[in-house]
């Protein structure tokens, strides 16, 4: 909505964007059966109309950033592979060390240790 420059205006009210999933889900044409795949064509054409875009430009906006996503996913899927393969290297006691951070097992024994002395005063 941002780049094809879509704001709520005087005119224009997104609010009904928001209870468009209720509204579709009131539909008694969509049975429960056929709502996976008839649900989302059916709130895809309806933000198109209410955003003034056709059909085919809201799928090629959409199509658009799913590629976008799916690209940035793999990227961030190699990146956690990579430091997967780094943990691999750690020694021993640099894996303990790291573990211990991760957990935050210091900052719990830390508020488990203030607490108990609030208690003793």
């Amino acid at each position: 909505m941002l780049e094809q420059n879509i704001r709520e205006t005087d005119s224009l009210s997104l609010e009904s964007l928001w209870n468009a999933s209720q509204m579709i889900a009131r539909d008694k044409s969509l049975s429960f059966a056929n709502a996976k795949c008839c649900f989302l064509p059916k709130m895809d054409a309806y933000v198109a109309k209410k955003t003034g875009m056709s059909d085919s430009e809201y799928k090629d906006i959409l199509n658009n950033y799913k590629h976008l996503i799916v690209y940035r996913g793999k990227i961030e899927i190699d990146y956690w592979n990579g430091c997967i393969e780094e943990i691999k290297k750690y020694t021993r006691e640099k894996a303990i060390e790291e573990l211990i951070k991760a957990k935050k097992l210091q900052e719990k024994i830390n508020a488990i240790a203030t607490y108990i002395n609030k208690l003793n005063r």
